[in-house]
């Protein structure tokens, strides 16, 4: 089984991709003025990002596996919501118009479906561990 500390580092480097694709986003709003995304302002996702996963990590790296999970966990759910389940839909109800490419929709699906897994996984290890420590 994977460990929680790798966990961990599978949603940092989740946080690095989707805050590089939101920077990327950006940048070609400064110099094109269209984004990757229509429907989202990249500097308020970057925020919502770090200000809303950093903390949780903070949580897990401290080993606060409850907390960790609870708090954990219906930001993953939010995640699969809004990152994934909702472009999906754009896609089934043939809205792409809302991004600038195609590669640009898979990359939002690639990244936030690796996330949600990421976090998910974590977040089952996070009660694990919780439950091993309650043992001891």
């Amino acid at each position: 089984m994977i460990s929680f500390k790798r966990c961990l580092y599978a949603q940092i480097s989740y946080l690095f991709f989707a805050v590089a694709y939101n920077v990327y986003s950006l940048w070609l709003q400064n110099t094109t003025g269209e984004t990757l995304y229509k429907d989202s302002e990249p500097m308020t996702s970057i925020a919502l990002l770090v200000g809303l996963l950093v903390p949780v990590l903070g949580l897990g790296f401290s080993r606060k596996f409850l907390w960790y999970a609870v708090l954990n966990t219906p930001l993953m759910i939010l995640l699969f919501q809004s990152g994934v389940m909702k472009h999906v839909l754009y896609y089934l109800n043939n809205d792409m118009a809302r991004y600038s490419s195609t590669l640009a929709w898979t990359g939002a699906i690639a990244i936030n479906t690796y996330g949600v897994l990421a976090g998910a996984v974590a977040s089952w290890q996070a009660l694990t561990m919780r439950k091993a420590e309650a043992r001891k």
